[in-house]
């Protein structure tokens, strides 16, 4: 890849802003175009008599539209280009892909209004400061309210398909979505680990894979991020996936901005039309044409 000579600062650091690459300050495209990246998690192939070790348990591979394509690698390198968060509001009762009933813009710094669809803040999910003191039946009601921390990257691996065959994928743009237990893994291994100053697409990290056994005896996977601090150049090919990336974020967030601005005015309307029929109420009361 060819280093980038010159590069409007101006207009990097706005890029890096959006995309909340930094560390020193506080859809139309088609999703298969960035596969998510995901971890085998069986252990075991089959069940009873039948089940076998699984060979590629604990291995990387890109989450694509077919599985025949999955390539599982062991280890695999990532150069992170973009942070950012979003809430979404799951109704797990739906039929497979429409179960995600509101969302919120995806935003790169918790100064900004996380807006969504229905026109409030947060999918209706009070902060966690408001929810401070109260009980886990009063916190419940919005455990389908998640906020997820949401990183596009390009990732670098070898691994097997399922048929053997060796494949090398290199630089591939993919996507990492973390909630709940693994929201905080990325900002305590990675944001805090690189100087301050630095983004974090100066440094490739390295996807670490874990191994243990639960309570119930069954072997479980996962991974940490260990960055390599070698700091990188940047390139024009990686220059030009963080436009990309920031216009894939902007159309989606003034789609749901779209969303937000019309719900906020359809519900003014609504309370003007309720207002106008109270005060017509009320004025036939007091003029005593009721009976």
């Amino acid at each position: 890849m060819n280093q980038v000579s010159t590069i409007d600062q101006s207009s990097m650091k706005t890029l890096v802003a959006s995309l909340g690459a930094g560390t020193g300050a506080n859809d139309n495209i088609p999703q298969v175009n960035m596969p998510s990246i995901r971890m085998n998690q069986e252990a075991m192939i089959g069940t009873g008599r039948d089940a076998e070790k699984n060979p590629f348990f604990g291995c990387f591979f890109l989450k694509t539209e077919d599985p025949e394509d999955y390539v599982y690698g062991e280890s695999m390198i990532i150069r992170p280009l973009s942070n950012v968060f979003q809430y979404t509001h799951m109704d797990f009762d739906r039929p497979s892909g429409e179960q995600c009933i509101n969302k919120t813009v995806q935003i790169s710094s918790w100064d900004q209004e996380p807006r969504d669809e229905k026109g409030t803040l947060r999918c209706g999910k009070p902060t966690s400061k408001e929810m401070e003191g109260w009980s886990k039946e009063e916190r419940g009601k919005y455990k389908d309210i998640v906020c997820t921390r949401i990183i596009r990257c390009v990732a670098t691996y070898t691994g097997k398909k399922a048929n053997g065959e060796e494949v090398t994928v290199e630089n591939h743009p993919a996507i990492i979505w973390h909630a709940k237990n693994h929201y905080r893994d990325f900002e305590d291994q990675v944001i805090r680990k690189i100087p301050r100053n630095a983004n974090i697409f100066d440094y490739e990290v390295e996807l670490v894979p874990n191994f243990g056994t639960g309570q119930a005896g069954n072997q479980y996977a996962n991974f940490t991020f260990k960055p390599i601090l070698k700091r990188l150049e940047m390139t024009e090919e990686v220059f030009e996936t963080l436009k990309v990336i920031k216009d894939i974020i902007d159309t989606s967030n003034a789609r749901i901005e779209k969303s937000y601005t019309d719900a906020i005015r359809a519900r003014q309307v609504d309370q003007a039309a309720l207002d106008a029929m109270s005060t017509s109420a009320q004025e036939d009361y007091d003029g005593g044409t009721a009976h």
